[in-house]
């Protein structure tokens, strides 16, 4: 009975504590305006698909197991299918950076595709603290015009 009412109401998708810094790293280099539809996007995340290896992430927004777009929360990137943004996390001692790049489709937020297995900077971000991290995020030219 118990597995019948937790599919039908099956908690909302949590990020990690690396992915949340790495979504507000980017939100801090939005206008206000986009700022706050990106963060309407990442409050309506009710599912996450990672990939093995942790290199890729999917990020879906569903209601009764379709998906839901809401165009009120899509930033202006007409045609603009790619990436968003580069976000680099270092930590101090001399560890190779870790490079996350956010992927949008129709202004949404789609993808994070991580150049590395993102499992160790997870756990540093998880054990540490963020005070830790580095993290720099640079818009793409493209998304930077219009939503930066």
């Amino acid at each position: 009975m118990m597995s019948i009412f937790s599919r039908l109401f099956a908690p909302k998708a949590a990020l990690s504590r690396l992915e949340v810094l790495i979504v507000h790293c980017v939100q801090a280099q939005l206008n206000p305006e986009m700022a706050t539809r990106w963060a309407g996007q990442i409050l309506c995340i009710t599912g996450i698909e990672r990939l093995p290896g942790r290199r890729t992430m999917r990020l879906h927004q569903t209601s009764r197991g379709k998906p839901v777009v809401d165009n009120g929360l899509a930033l202006p990137l007409a045609g603009h299918d790619g990436p968003l943004a580069e976000v680099t996390v270092s930590v101090a001692g001399g560890f190779t950076p870790l490079r996350a790049v956010l992927h949008c489709q129709n202004g949404l937020l789609s993808a994070i595709e991580y150049h590395d297995d993102s499992t160790w900077m997870d756990e540093v971000a998880s054990r540490r603290g963020a005070h830790d991290l580095t993290l720099q995020c640079i818009l793409m030219p493209d998304a930077a015009l219009v939503v930066g």
